[in-house]
């Protein structure tokens, strides 16, 4: 019988393959659909995932989460889970086809009305697959989740850039996450190992919805906190500003999303077996950021520093926009990198309601800064997003170190190497940028100093993180 720490590797590993595989299409699409949709069009949509995104989030009443934090879940209570979510699928579906004329008419755009209507499907498809693959992950079965998802994501990638082609524009967009929800239910049943009862207990569900409030309430507010800058810049601004600005905030969450989306779903059902270990904890949770770190804050860094010229190599110069913003962004986004698995934290220790009142705070302080970052410009509004974002950080770190006991120094010395490695990266490729003046001549050369000076002093450094992932890899 396979431990903890093997079956942790295994998924890492799967699941490794799954976050590089379907970024690498991500990323081909992300590029291919630049080139042949406007900042405009990309602005429009986001104004309408603004809401979509809340939806998503919250149409499961925050009691999908619950699979992961109890140890033991019975069929009973899975099925009232998985009944609870199609029918709340089902009320955001219809509530969004209603709702379109309104937000038209916040926006001041009337395409808003049609799209939103189609888009709405969306939110009922989806819902028959959450406990299904909450399961497989729970499982451990990150081998299954693989072929599910890379392949839906492929199928629907591919007929969205089609459609594209074609010349359907925003349709593309909007067709995407809906084909993709339905191959994923396809296949996912053919999957899964587990079909819920035709039951449905109202004991059941007060008792789930008791312990998630807080949970739903905090991420409620941390997707508000995240989504409020789009708000404002949609409606004060224009689809021109919003489309730039959700292209930066995007570039700026890939290296965040490929490295997190790996460690966290792994370690999500790992942090569920050893609850009430404090030292264990601890321990999982530093290797964890010191990890996150070791990848986000050198791509993140040299992105940055290299901005100008990748954006106009990988989007073309009507999105030139887009650099300004992402420089700002790019700092944000090492530090959200390196917060996102406190929320993990405050679940592993039973600490919904901690978690909940922490988040209203850093709530509060974030969406008063993007407002008043809104009233100046775009680019002051990714100023506040770094500040707003370091604050959080702060707040979670001091709260999260009372629950495991130890301190902002003790959080800073697991990640000074990194952080001093990554500096002296910078340097030497800030450096290159200014010994040549062909553009593609220097990026190449900053790309190649990137890659060449970070792992050379992280292995003379002997890293702790980075001598427990060669461990990892050669084994």
């Amino acid at each position: 019988m396979q431990t903890l720490k093997e079956k942790s590797l295994m998924g890492l590993s799967w699941n490794s393959v799954q976050q590089v595989a379907t970024q690498s299409i991500l990323f081909v699409h992300y590029l291919l659909m630049s080139r042949l949709l406007s900042p405009q069009e990309y602005g429009i949509v986001a104004m309408l995932w603004v809401f979509t995104g809340c939806a998503e989030l919250v149409k499961d009443l925050g009691i999908n989460a619950l699979i992961f934090q109890e140890k033991e879940i019975t069929q009973k209570n899975l099925s009232t889970i998985f009944w609870t979510n199609v029918g709340m699928g089902f009320l955001f579906s219809v509530l969004f086809w209603f709702s379109a004329p309104l937000l038209a008419h916040f926006y001041h755009q009337a395409i808003l009305h049609t799209i939103t209507k189609y888009y709405a499907a969306y939110f009922f498809i989806s819902a028959f697959s959450s406990v299904p693959i909450i399961l497989l992950e729970k499982k451990f079965q990150f081998q299954k989740l693989f072929y599910i998802q890379f392949t839906a994501a492929l199928i629907s990638l591919i007929t969205s850039l089609l459609m594209a082609y074609d010349g359907l524009g925003i349709w593309s967009l909007i067709a995407q996450p809906i084909l993709q929800a339905i191959f994923i239910n396809i296949f996912v049943w053919i999957k899964a190992a587990w079909f819920p009862d035709f039951v449905w207990e109202k004991a059941t569900f007060l008792s789930l919805q008791k312990k998630a409030l807080p949970l739903l309430g905090s991420n409620t507010l941390s997707y508000t906190t995240r989504n409020i800058d789009n708000l404002l810049i949609g409606k004060y601004f224009d689809e021109y500003a919003l489309g730039n600005y959700t292209r930066a905030y995007s570039l700026m969450q890939m290296p965040f999303q490929l490295i997190n989306g790996i460690m966290i779903r792994v370690m999500m059902p790992a942090f569920s077996q050893i609850q009430g270990d404090t030292n264990k904890i601890l321990n999982i949770y530093l290797r964890m950021i010191a990890m996150l770190a070791l990848f986000i804050f050198p791509m993140s860094v040299g992105m940055m520093l290299v901005s100008d010229t990748l954006i106009l190599l990988l989007f073309g110069e009507k999105w030139a926009g887009v650099a300004p913003i992402f420089q700002i962004l790019a700092i944000a986004g090492a530090v959200q990198a390196v917060n996102s698995p406190v929320g993990i934290i405050y679940l592993t220790c039973n600490k919904n309601n901690l978690l909940l009142k922490m988040n209203f705070l850093s709530s509060t302080i974030s969406i008063t800064c993007f407002a008043i970052g809104a009233l100046i410009s775009v680019k002051m509004v990714a100023y506040m997003i770094a500040f707003a974002s370091t604050f959080s950080l702060l707040i979670h770190i001091y709260t999260i170190g009372k629950l495991l006991n130890f301190s902002l120094s003790k959080w800073l010395k697991n990640l000074i190497t990194i952080i001093l490695c990554t500096t002296i990266m910078a340097f030497f490729v800030f450096f290159i940028g200014k010994i040549a003046e062909n553009k593609l001549v220097i990026f190449a050369l900053q790309i190649l100093t990137g890659i060449l000076v970070y792992p050379f002093l992280l292995h003379i450094g002997k890293i702790p993180a980075y001598q427990e992932l060669r461990k990892i890899v050669l084994k």
